[in-house]
């Protein structure tokens, strides 16, 4: 049997990136593997369908093609139990409750665009100041934005 610990360590350090811009490099580093490998599991995620790219934005394809993508998990369950948070509660107003209600909104434009067989392209856009566009359907002409999948979060008071 095959070592199987660098790939149980790129699958925790994916499930912390889940919904992230990926960077091969850094997961790379984290890991202690190549580039290359860390592409190939990446594949393998995909390959198996574990998981799926979430491309970046761009009218130009070849241009979109150079930016990196996000990367989701198929399921925010899975996720959370390769992190080991499956018991953790998180109040809606935290980070977490945020990243995981954008993840389950995603996830159902990807599933629903694929079920219907809508042919939506499915994208996300990034400012160079990193402003974001968390999810953009565009199938010819047509371009859905949709900012905010997050629920509404207070803001911390100043007292």
């Amino acid at each position: 049997m095959k070592n199987l610990e660098p790939f149980r360590a790129f699958i925790e350090v994916t499930a912390q990136c889940n919904g992230k811009i990926v960077n091969y490099a850094n997961i790379s580093r984290d890991v202690g593997l190549d580039d290359k490998t860390i592409k190939n599991y990446y594949s393998v995620l995909e390959d198996t369908l574990l998981g799926f790219y979430l491309p970046a934005y761009h009218k130009s394809i070849r241009k979109g093609q150079a930016a990196h993508p996000k990367f989701y998990f198929f399921d925010t369950g899975i996720k959370r139990a390769i992190e080991r948070t499956l018991q953790d509660r998180f109040s809606p107003q935290s980070y977490t409750y945020g990243d995981a209600f954008e993840h389950l909104v995603i996830l159902e434009f990807y599933r629903l665009n694929s079920y219907w067989n809508l042919d939506y392209k499915l994208s996300f856009f990034q400012t160079k100041e990193s402003k974001e566009i968390d999810l953009i359907l565009s199938r010819g002409r047509k371009i859905i934005a949709i900012k905010n999948a997050r629920p509404y979060q207070k803001k911390k008071s100043k007292l």
